[in-house]
């Protein structure tokens, strides 16, 4: 649904989920682990809570398959974070691009403004 919204808001959505502070421990095994809210041996003993994928799994393969995926979600996350710092300064240095044009475009209008002064002209604002 963000991605619909445009990608400003799908690159915030992105960077919000991958924060420290967005967690899902009630439904997602990496985050109960990370959050301590429940121990790998305590995930991986309790088959009920387990997903399909991981139920025929035997129990150090469950172990694996989960560092392995917290793993994979640090190196995500470590991605996201350096590509947010690109994105915010390539977002700043547009920002000073349009402010210094626009401050241009105002002392142009400004020394016109001036000069009609002096040749008895007026200009609305």
């Amino acid at each position: 649904m963000a991605f619909s919204k445009g990608a400003g808001v799908a690159a915030e959505r992105v960077m919000t989920k991958s924060g420290k502070y967005y967690s899902n421990a009630k439904w997602d095994a990496v985050d109960a682990v990370k959050s301590n809210m429940m121990s790998v041996d305590q995930f991986v003993e309790n088959e009920s809570d387990l997903p399909e994928e991981m139920k025929p799994m035997s129990k150090e393969e469950r172990k694996n398959y989960i560092t392995t995926n917290m793993k994979k979600r640090e190196e995500l996350t470590n991605k996201l974070n350096d590509l947010k710092v690109k994105r915010d300064k390539q977002i700043m240095d547009e920002k000073k691009k349009l402010s210094k044009s626009s401050s241009l475009d105002d002392a142009i209008v400004g020394a016109v403004k001036a000069q009609a002064a002096t040749k008895k002209f007026t200009m609305d604002k």
